[in-house]
């Protein structure tokens, strides 16, 4: 089962962030995630994941979690107006295979992703139902 981690953390602009989920691996990660998605995005999201765990994501943005400054990376996989999933997480390779999820989201634009509402924020960065850059700070 996933741990829910209960720590609250701040951003550079003191929003309240915080761990969605973490996962223990990959297929925790694939399960959990698969039954909050549409079928057709079920692909999507294997491969996302599989950038993530391989270490392939992309610099998005720095948070403070627990008075510590982490990294959160992006995975993305599809293809924007058809199905799309994107993973905001840390750390960059998950060591022990653990992935700490921030948000869950889609490509709205080609710089845009829309938060999904169940697996988003309360505020910035990643406000849930919200389009926000690739830095989880909302549409420019």
């Amino acid at each position: 089962m996933p741990v829910l981690i209960t720590g609250l953390y701040r951003s550079k602009e003191e929003a309240i962030t915080r761990v969605l989920r973490t996962f223990k691996d990959q297929e925790d990660a694939q399960n959990i995630l698969r039954d909050a998605l549409d079928r057709e995005c079920w692909s999507n999201l294997s491969q996302a994941l599989n950038a993530a765990y391989d270490g392939q994501g992309k610099y998005s943005t720095k948070v403070t979690i627990d008075d510590q400054e982490v990294e959160v990376w992006h995975a993305s996989a599809g293809k924007q107006g058809v199905s799309s999933v994107t993973l905001f997480y840390y750390p960059k390779k998950p060591a022990d295979f653990a992935l700490h999820l921030i948000a869950l989201g889609e490509h709205a634009t080609n710089d845009l992703y829309e938060i999904a509402r169940d697996f988003g924020q309360e505020g910035f960065p990643y406000k849930r139902g919200k389009r926000v850059g690739v830095d989880g700070r909302g549409a420019r």
